[in-house]
């Protein structure tokens, strides 16, 4: 339907230009949020969210908009047939989703991310205890004989069967930036790790390999948390900014309790700066760090 109408009236200019030509007997609310979370809305807003949070507002304007039409009548938003493009009210006050949660909200929409991936600000950082990239380990086993390590993953999905004998065990799916894999996990590992293998969890895994001809089998033998791992070999970072505007956003994703320093630096223009210590207990872990980054007005983060 959406499509068709792109065909019959041009591309959509604004989301209430959208709103005003959908027909909301067809498109439903759980469709438009999926659209939102896969980003089909980005070029209107950027904020993923706050479309999200619109939706019941699109559909009222293409209900409203709708009646209108049948009864050949123009609406306070502009004509039944599209008119001009006009404001969309949307909700005040929404925080844009945090770059992870973005990214798992295109995976809930699609199966499948598309503009990065979860574990992107990771992997670099998680080398340090030497966890290794997917595409890598299999490097190892192939040519180098390795049969365990440490992997960082993502939960893409968990299978849980009963063997011959009535225990139960499962096939776990995860990825990372490099790829796909799976791992199975037996039935001891799996009554202690059911609850941490949910679709979407980031996780560290301990895995044993073996070489099945060109397939490389895994096993899962424990995880772990990705923030509490790397929380532990997180760097301090240094913020700059122009002006004050990014600071009250700054204040809601720096929080207190880790070990880390933070610098604010004030760029003053004529290539004058001040740096300012916020502190050396904060916790600052690759998915805080790229918040910080998502922050409207920040214009660099750099470790310290």
């Amino acid at each position: 339907h959406i499509v068709e109408v792109r065909k019959e009236g041009g591309p959509f200019t604004s989301l209430g230009n959208f709103s005003r030509r959908i027909n909301p007997r067809i498109v439903n609310k759980r469709m438009l949020e999926n659209l939102a979370k896969a980003g089909a809305f980005d070029e209107f807003e950027p904020s993923r969210r706050l479309v999200c949070e619109s939706v019941e507002a699109i559909l009222s304007v293409a209900g409203r908009t709708a009646v209108d039409r049948e009864a050949g009548q123009s609406s306070l938003f502009g004509a039944a047939d599209g008119g001009e493009d006009e404001d969309f009210p949307m909700p005040a006050g929404v925080e844009p989703w945090l770059p992870m949660e973005r990214l798992t909200a295109e995976f809930e929409a699609v199966g499948f991310y598309i503009s990065g991936h979860p574990l992107d600000e990771y992997m670099k950082p998680l080398a340090a205890i030497n966890v290794e990239a997917w595409t890598d380990f299999v490097e190892k086993v192939k040519n180098k004989g390795a049969r365990a390590g440490k992997l960082a993953g993502t939960v893409t999905y968990r299978q849980e069967r009963r063997s011959r004998n009535g225990n139960r065990f499962a096939f776990a799916g995860f990825s990372d930036p490099t790829g796909q894999f799976e791992a199975i996990v037996f039935a001891d590992t799996l009554a202690h790790l059911r609850d941490q293998l949910e679709v979407g969890a980031a996780l560290i895994l301990r895995v044993e390999a073996d070489l099945d001809g060109e397939d490389v089998r895994l096993r899962l033998n424990g995880v772990e948390p990705i923030e509490k791992a790397a929380q532990n070999i997180a760097s301090g970072l240094r913020i700059f900014v122009a002006d004050e505007k990014p600071l009250e956003s700054l204040s809601k994703r720096l929080t207190n309790g880790g070990k880390a320093p933070v610098r604010l630096v004030m760029m003053l223009g004529g290539a004058r700066e001040v740096e300012i210590s916020l502190g050396n207990a904060y916790t600052v872990t690759p998915q805080i760090k790229a918040a910080v980054k998502a922050v409207p007005g920040v214009l660099d983060v750099q470790d310290l």
